[in-house]
C-alpha cells in the first residue's frame, strides 16, 4: 500500500480534534459515528511538464560522477473537510459543528504561524510516508443547511484547506561522459 496525502491529513486532524471520526467519504461512515469529518480531494496534484534547468545534481560518493539530476516542483492540493454532528444532551448539533470548524481553523492558524514547514505522516502504510507541507491555508468556510429528513437531525459545515508542498523529482542520468579527449589539428 502506498502513502496517501489525504489519509495523512485525516490522521493529523484526528490527532488535533479529540473524539472526531474521520472518513474518506460519506459511505464509509456506515455505522453513523458522530461527530465525524469526511475528506474529499477537490483538486488533484499536478506536475510541471517539459524539461528545464535542473535545480540540483546527485553525485556518486566514490567516483564523483553525476548519477541523477533533480528539480524542485510545487504541488498544490485542495481538500474539503465536511464536519457532521447531530445534537446531543448538552449541545445543539450546529454548535458542535461550529466548535469543530473553529478548532480546525485555530489549528491551521497555529501551523501557519510556526516558523518552519510541518510534516503530515501517513502511519497506516509500512513504512510510514511523510509529506512535508510548505503552506497550509484555509480557502473558505461554509455552513450547510441541516439534514432534517430523518432522526436525528444532522448538522453540517465545511471548510476547504489548500495544501502546498515542494517536492523534488529526480531522474537518473542516461549518459555519463567519463573522459574527454581533445585532438590537435
Amino acid at each position: 500500500m502506498s502513502g496517501s496525502l489525504k489519509r495523512a491529513l485525516g490522521l493529523w486532524i484526528v490527532g488535533h480534534l479529540d473524539g472526531l471520526h474521520v472518513y474518506s467519504d460519506d459511505l464509509a461512515n456506515a455505522r453513523h459515528h458522530y461527530p465525524s469529518c469526511t475528506i474529499i480531494e477537490l483538486s488533484h496534484e499536478t506536475e510541471a511538464l517539459g524539461c528545464g534547468k535542473k535545480d540540483y545534481t546527485v553525485r556518486d560518493n566514490e567516483s564523483d560522477i553525476v548519477v541523477a539530476s533533480g528539480k524542485m516542483h510545487r504541488r498544490e492540493t485542495v481538500f474539503r473537510l465536511t464536519f457532521i454532528a447531530p445534537s446531543d444532551k448538552q449541545n445543539n448539533g450546529q454548535e458542535i459543528v461550529d466548535r469543530l470548524l473553529e478548532d480546525i481553523e485555530s489549528t491551521v492558524l497555529l501551523t501557519k504561524l510556526s516558523c518552519s514547514s510541518f510534516v503530515l505522516r501517513d502511519t497506516e502504510t509500512s513504512p510510514s510516508v511523510e509529506y512535508t507541507v510548505d503552506k497550509l491555508t484555509i480557502v473558505n468556510r461554509q455552513t450547510i443547511p441541516p439534514d432534517v429528513s430523518g432522526e436525528p437531525f444532522i448538522y453540517r459545515g465545511t471548510i476547504s484547506l489548500h495544501v502546498s508542498r515542494i517536492v523534488s523529482v529526480e531522474e537518473p542520468v542516461d549518459h555519463v561522459i567519463k573522459d574527454i579527449y581533445l585532438l590537435e589539428k
